[in-house]
């Protein structure tokens, strides 16, 4: 069996750990079993609120360089990650006076950014391929290996940045 996930790690700790509460169970006086079930019922429930808490506020922890297709992305997104997390620490005071509108505008502009960053090497694999004449989602997903989701992505960023267009007479894409 192939551990491939936190989550499968945590599966199998609960699973064992359930187990083996069953076994020690029987062996338990009778006033302290009623205790020990609502602790075998909750534990779990615990383990899996802490988990996705985890998930939620350090998504990249959970995951190791080798989860990622290309290990340099992961190493990439930890530093982006890193680097803007301290510089909004160093730099709090400054933002103070900025309303909630304000906030939200800065950072979706820099979560913008750091995703057309992170993506560049993608990006360019795709214009290549357009250039050579090969134009749909399938097709580019196909060739580049990218999944169609990110592919119809990174169309989309090209297409607003004005890099390709749609041709309206042979529904393909062209560079500009």
């Amino acid at each position: 069996m192939k551990v491939s996930n936190p989550l499968t790690i945590i599966a199998i700790f609960s699973g064992i750990a359930e187990s083996f509460a069953t076994v020690a169970l029987v062996a338990l006086p009778p006033e302290i079993q009623v205790k020990f079930v609502q602790f075998v019922i909750w534990f779990p429930v615990l383990l899996v609120i802490l988990f996705f808490l985890v998930l939620v506020f350090k998504p990249l922890v959970l995951y190791a360089p080798s989860d990622w297709r290309d290990e340099d992305k992961f190493l990439t997104a930890l530093k982006v990650q890193r680097s803007v997390d301290y510089f909004f620490s160093r730099e709090a005071s400054q933002f103070e006076n900025y309303s909630k509108d304000e906030m939200h505008k800065l950072q979706q502009a820099l979560n913008k950014s750091i995703e057309r960053n992170l993506y560049q090497a993608e990006r360019e694999c795709i214009l290549e391929y357009i250039k050579e004449g090969f134009t749909g989602t399938s097709i580019l997903s196909e060739k580049t290996g990218y999944p169609p989701s990110l592919v119809k992505e990174l169309i989309q960023q090209l297409r607003e940045d004005k890099i390709i267009k749609l041709d309206k007479l042979t529904g393909r894409f062209a560079i500009v």
